[in-house]
């Protein structure tokens, strides 16, 4: 089928949202399928033709008439929009919930901007759009669609697919352990992974008290903080790993991921994590905590009510994990098996399916 689809950027690049959206159209053409990328940056590559700018897509979709439009997002109105990031008024509601005092009451104040009450205004046109379709990525994205007004039997669930070849346990070297030496970790340490660009919003302030507590009991449990910005005042167990870019081995060189956040729509660095072998901890609004079994590749926990009942909830099950070899390997386990029924190639296929029930929807109805 003649597939074109609207994507800000597109190529390989660091942000796993571009990287998402190059692979999957990348295996569509594989597999036979026309693809057309109108973006705002990009170049074409074998198999795929690339149009920019962006304000190219109503003339690119008259010349090519394609089967079917996908949007990455909220670009531009489309048949099917495949939603990664969630609706922009449950995003602003959510993240309130990182900031306390007069800081809430200001960002409460900055919300109702003009700017953002335009990207709920365009977002609330297109989810209102008569004939218009949703791939959510969570059950979590997919209530935001339907609570902006999406009719449900219009919005798909679909959660992003991971690589479990590159994210492997099984690509044993000595890279991890010399990754580990470098962040100043002993073999006995047990190291909890933290990634964050957005240290507000993904809630290390919750870690840093969490941790804090922790050094008093445990000598060999650290947190590793990877992300573009260092923490102000690191308790003395935690450690800056700075910017990283190869991922699969800063997986591979630690033990456990938390993931405290207050928003995702859905995130990867959990399921990345798990195929990678790693139990997590994670916020039960992260999107991706609805593949984590409580209690079997994981925790699932809240980040929201009582602050000091949060912070004993998350301290536990840090703590707990800090101590049980066997526990941490058992999760480790779980999760990976979890994450081999959710791979990127099922992913692809799973997808192609609903765009075929939409094409064929679309078609009974009328264009």
């Amino acid at each position: 089928m003649k597939i074109l689809l609207t994507v800000p950027i597109f190529e390989l690049a660091r942000g796993g949202a571009e990287n998402f959206a190059f692979r999957l159209c990348s295996k569509l053409a594989e597999r036979g399928h026309q693809i057309h990328v109108v973006t705002g940056r990009g170049e074409s590559i074998p198999g795929i033709e690339v149009y920019r700018p962006l304000s190219l897509i109503d003339e690119t979709a008259k010349r090519i008439r394609p089967d079917l439009s996908i949007d990455w997002g909220f670009n531009h109105p489309a048949d099917l929009h495949r939603i990664g990031g969630g609706v922009h008024r449950f995003f602003l509601e959510h993240s309130l919930n990182a900031y306390r005092g007069p800081l809430r009451l200001y960002k409460r104040f900055r919300n109702s901007s003009i700017k953002n009450r335009k990207i709920i205004r365009r977002q609330s046109e297109m989810i209102m759009r008569r004939g218009a379709f949703f791939v959510a990525n969570s059950r979590f994205s997919a209530s935001q669609i339907t609570g902006a007004g999406a009719p449900t039997e219009n919005v798909f669930v679909l959660h992003n697919g991971v690589d479990t070849s590159l994210f492997s346990p099984a690509l044993r070297t000595t890279e991890p352990d010399a990754l580990r030496a470098s962040w100043g970790l002993e073999r006995s340490n047990i190291a909890f992974l933290f990634v964050a660009h957005n240290l507000v919003l993904k809630n290390f302030k919750l870690l840093k008290e969490v941790f804090e507590r922790l050094a008093k009991l445990s000598k060999r449990a650290r947190l590793v903080v990877a992300g573009k910005h260092r923490p102000a005042r690191m308790p003395g167990n935690c450690i800056y790993a700075g910017e990283i870019y190869d991922m699969p081995l800063c997986y591979r060189a630690c033990d456990c991921l938390v993931h405290p956040t207050f928003f995702d729509s859905c995130a990867n660095v959990v399921f990345e994590s798990m195929s990678t072998g790693l139990p997590v901890v994670v916020s039960n609004v992260c999107g991706a905590d609805e593949l984590v079994e409580n209690e079997k590749s994981g925790f699932t926990l809240p980040v929201t009510g009582n602050e000091r009942e949060i912070e004993e909830i998350w301290f536990d099950k840090i703590h707990l994990l800090s101590e049980n070899k066997e526990m941490r390997k058992g999760m480790g386990h779980s999760a990976r098996k979890a994450m081999l029924g959710n791979e990127f190639e099922g992913y692809v296929t799973r997808l192609e399916a609903i765009i075929e029930m939409v094409i064929e929807r679309k078609a009974g109805h009328g264009r």
